[in-house]
């Protein structure tokens, strides 16, 4: 019996057999670890999808304050737009228009005051003597007298032409009627020749004199008005 079971023992502990025994632990070795490897994917998969929804909504976080951040900018953009006023539109062409219908009248009509213009267009003095200033009106119109002075001249003493009709408006007898108007005093009623004109821009107010004097020369004067000729005419107005 101690034979055999020596023999026996001797056959387990072979080559042989410890070969069958390394196999059969590799197995068992191999198929507990592929559970593993299998069930690894799954937790990659799980930790993805657990990941995907704080993703989205670190993404709408970091989104939110943008969108609060333009809807706050809009409502700025639109009020810069609602300030932004439309000017109006300019005065110019409807008075030169006026003058254009007054001068078709002729006589006393034309040229008109600044008053009257003024009434004409429906606006006051003051507001009509702001659109003919401008560099654009300076153009096309005439005023005879500066408005643009520390002394404004009153509205109702200024004339207004067009910037073409300067020659016409010195040797009109509307121009010399205003400026004798204006120049002359309750206890000196007839005024130098010199005197009349005074007050007028500097180019109609030379057009003027050399018109005046050419009045003379011709003895040709409005029937309202009289001179007296010499060295230093006088002219009044006939009562």
């Amino acid at each position: 019996m101690l034979g055999r079971w020596a023999t026996n023992t001797n056959s387990a502990s072979s080559p042989r057999a410890r070969a069958t025994t390394t196999k059969s632990t590799a197995a068992r070795k191999s198929s507990a670890e592929k559970p593993k490897k299998a069930a690894a994917p799954r937790k990659a998969a799980a930790t993805k999808k657990a990941a995907a929804p704080r993703t989205a909504a670190a993404t709408k976080k970091a989104a939110a304050p943008r969108t609060a951040a333009a809807s706050k900018k809009a409502p700025a953009t639109q009020k810069s737009t609602a300030s932004k006023k439309v000017p109006p539109p300019s005065p110019l062409p409807k008075l030169l228009g006026i003058l254009e219908s007054q001068k078709q009248l002729g006589g006393a009509s034309y040229p008109p005051t600044i008053a009257r213009l003024a009434e004409l267009a429906g606006d006051k003095p003051t507001a009509t003597i702001s659109a003919l200033i401008t560099e654009e009106a300076k153009a096309r119109v005439l005023l005879s007298r500066d408005a643009e002075g520390k002394k404004k001249p009153p509205p109702g003493t200024t004339l207004v032409l067009l910037a073409d009709d300067l020659q016409a408006v010195a040797q009109s007898d509307r121009l010399l009627e205003l400026q004798l108007q204006s120049a002359r005093k309750p206890d000196a009623p007839a005024v130098d020749l010199a005197q009349l004109p005074k007050g007028l821009l500097p180019v109609l107010g030379r057009a003027f004199k050399a018109a005046l004097e050419q009045r003379l020369a011709d003895r040709r004067l409005p029937r309202t008005i009289g001179a007296l000729i010499g060295k230093k005419p006088l002219f009044f107005f006939l009562t």
